[in-house]
């Protein structure tokens, strides 16, 4: 009986010990520079940068088109990191006054706005749920706005609502390892 439990015990661990080295497998990071290296973020290792062709398709107007963009490949570019820097000047302080006029103007989309303060810096996020379809789906979007240099830096999450569940909070996270 002693030794029954004891082997139970050890199986036990073992699948515990194998169980927890597959999930770290899959929760692997990268830290990569983005925007030419102005900057840089974690990322799991299973985004890749987004190339030119894929950027100006997924974002077809130019003016709105991001500077740089990351995405999970497997997915068909559901769930997106994207990047810009505004020549607008902006100070840290001036940054509610943006999120505001933002929440206003997508007041149809009922948008919540939070500070947050990552890696000494203050910023603002944005966020709210657009819809794509008639059938209720919808991309969920954070907008992270922060002052890089005294311009407006723009860090924008997307994922659709089916893959929300298991990458909202990646999105999160990544957005709170920026630096600069």
């Amino acid at each position: 009986m002693k030794f029954g439990t004891i082997f139970s015990a050890l199986l036990i661990s073992s699948a515990g010990l194998a169980f927890s080295a597959v999930a770290q497998a899959a929760d692997k990071t990268q830290v990569v520079k983005i925007l030419g290296g102005k900057a840089t973020i974690e990322l799991p290792v299973e985004f890749v940068k987004m190339p030119q062709n894929l950027l100006a398709e997924k974002y077809t107007e130019e003016r709105n088109r991001p500077q740089e963009a990351w995405y999970v490949e497997n997915v068909d570019s559901k769930v997106t990191l994207a990047f810009s820097i505004n020549p607008n000047a902006i100070k840290e302080s001036e940054l509610s006054k943006v999120s505001t006029v933002l929440k206003n103007q997508l007041s149809v989309l009922s948008p919540t706005v939070s500070q947050v303060k990552i890696n000494g810096h203050k910023m603002e996020r944005v966020e709210f749920n657009m819809p794509i379809d008639e059938e209720g789906n919808y991309l969920y979007n954070l907008m992270q706005l922060s002052s890089f240099k005294g311009k407006m830096m723009y860090s924008t999450f997307n994922v659709t609502n089916d893959l929300e569940s298991k990458y909202k909070t990646v999105g999160e996270a990544a957005l709170s390892s920026l630096k600069y």
